[in-house]
């Protein structure tokens, strides 16, 4: 096997990694947004339910409702660090996930560009060795003309 063969085996090897990297950031992108739509919903919950309590609030109400209200909030308020949370440690995967595709890129296209100069290098042996040999074969033409007559 030459060595510009086994370098495409290496390159299609790595070009396989890199797209598996870029598959798997685009998932945690998805899951990232997923995470963020998903505090956006809990945040207009609070403000619709604050929303509603005042209106209640206003028009009158006992205690027992603003302690259920009170505990609601609580429990939302709690939801909603949470998803913080779950946004922060989504970025934090995301990002992981896009230095990976990066350095895999990175790698792909470092062995692409020697690749490329490798295959370069080998048409440029195989035309010398193509004129070498139609140079030996006119010379000996010539020879067996110049010897022949």
């Amino acid at each position: 096997m030459r060595r510009t063969q086994r370098m495409q085996t290496v390159t299609k090897a790595l070009a396989g990694q890199e797209q598996e990297h870029r598959r798997a950031l685009h998932e945690k992108e998805q899951a990232l947004d997923a995470a963020r739509q998903r505090l956006d919903e809990l945040l207009g919950y609070l403000k619709s339910y604050r929303e509603q309590f005042v209106k209640r609030f206003g028009e009158g109400t006992n205690g027992a409702v603003g302690r259920g209200y009170q505990q609601f909030v609580e429990r939302l308020q709690s939801a909603i660090a949470q998803q913080n949370e779950n946004i922060r440690r989504a970025s934090g995967e995301r990002d992981k996930a896009q230095h990976l595709w990066r350095e895999a890129a990175r790698r792909s296209k470092s062995v692409e560009r020697v690749a490329s100069r490798w295959a370069v290098q080998s048409r440029k042996r195989d035309a010398v060795r193509d004129q070498k040999a139609t140079d030996d074969l006119v010379t000996n033409r010539t020879q067996r003309l110049k010897n022949g007559s």
